[in-house]
C-alpha cells in the first residue's frame, strides 16, 4: 500500500502580526507641541505680555534716594527673567536692595501684569557716634549704618573717648544703650528745661556725662530709668535755683541709687 506524503504548503503572515505602517498623526503632533512650547516661550519672555514696565517705591526718608533707584532699575535690566513679572525673584531683588547702607527691610509685591510695588523700611538714626574726629550714624539696634552728614545735624552727638576704631556695619553700643539716649534725647528738654550740648562715655558704656546749654553737666547711669533721673535732676535744679540762686553749678551725679552729688 503505497503511502501518501501531503504537499507542505506555504501561509503567508496574518496581518495582526505584521509591522504597522508608520503614522503621520504622531509626526504631526510632536511638530504641534513643538510649536505650542515655542509659542508660549516667546510670550513669556520675549514678548511684552509680563515685561515690568512700572516700579513704584514708597517714599523715603533718611535714604539716597537716586542710589536706591540705580540698584532696583540695575537689578531689573540684569537680564530677561529679572524683567519679567513671572520670572522675576523677589526673594534675589531684596537681598540686592537689602545691600543699601540704611535699609532694615523689603518686602516686593507683585501687581500683574506690568508691575511691582517695593516698600522699604529704613534704619532711622537715634544718635552720632564720633570716634576722633569720625562720625557715623547708629540705629535702635545700636549698629552703625551710615556715615555721617550735615542733614543729621539735629541728632544728639555721643563721644567715644576711648576712640575704640569702628565702621559701618559695626555695633559699638547694646539695643538698651540706643533707646536709653532716643529716650533722654526726647525728655531732656521737656523735663529740666536745658538741651544737650553733647553726650560723652566716661569709661564703659553704662556711664555717660551729659553736657547741657547751661553751665553745668550730669552723669547718669545708661542702666538705670531715663526718667526717674531726668525728675531728680530737675529736683536738684530747682532747689539750687530756691535755695542758691547765686550758686553756678558745675555737675550733678545721679549715678547712685540712693545719694545725689552736685557742686
Amino acid at each position: 500500500m503505497n503511502r501518501g506524503y501531503r504537499q507542505p504548503s506555504i501561509y503567508s503572515r496574518t496581518k495582526d502580526l505584521e509591522k504597522p505602517p508608520k503614522s503621520k498623526r504622531g509626526v504631526f503632533l510632536v511638530l504641534f507641541l513643538f510649536l505650542i512650547i515655542g509659542v508660549l516661550i516667546y510670550l513669556v519672555f520675549f514678548s511684552s505680555i509680563f515685561r515690568l514696565n512700572k516700579t513704584e517705591i514708597t517714599t523715603t526718608k533718611y535714604l539716597d534716594r537716586n542710589k536706591l533707584e540705580t540698584v532696583i532699575s540695575d537689578y531689573e535690566k540684569k537680564s530677561i527673567f529679572t524683567d519679567n513679572l513671572l520670572t522675576l525673584s523677589k526673594s534675589n531683588m531684596a537681598k540686592t536692595i537689602m545691600t543699601i547702607s540704611g535699609v532694615e527691610s523689603v518686602n516686593i509685591e507683585k501687581i500683574y501684569l506690568h508691575k511691582i510695588k517695593i516698600s522699604v523700611v529704613e534704619r532711622a538714626p537715634i544718635f552720632v557716634w564720633q570716634v576722633s574726629d569720625k562720625k557715623y550714624l547708629v540705629d535702635k539696634t545700636g549698629l552703625i549704618w551710615g556715615v555721617y552728614e550735615e542733614k543729621y545735624k539735629d541728632k544728639p552727638v555721643v563721644i567715644d573717648l576711648k576712640n575704640v576704631p569702628t565702621a559701618v556695619g559695626s555695633k559699638p553700643v547694646s539695643t538698651l544703650f540706643s533707646r536709653f539716649i532716643e529716650e533722654l534725647n526726647r525728655d531732656f528738654e521737656t523735663i529740666t528745661g536745658k538741651k544737650i550740648v553733647k553726650i560723652e562715655v566716661v569709661d564703659t558704656t553704662n556711664e555717660i556725662k551729659v553736657y547741657s546749654n547751661a553751665t553745668w553737666y550730669a552723669y547718669l547711669d545708661t542702666t538705670k530709668t531715663v526718667r526717674n533721673q531726668l525728675i531728680n535732676l530737675s529736683r536738684i535744679l530747682e532747689d539750687v535755683k530756691k535755695n542758691a540762686p547765686s550758686k553756678n553749678l558745675e555737675y550733678i551725679d545721679l549715678r547712685l541709687d540712693n545719694k545725689i552729688f552736685y557742686k
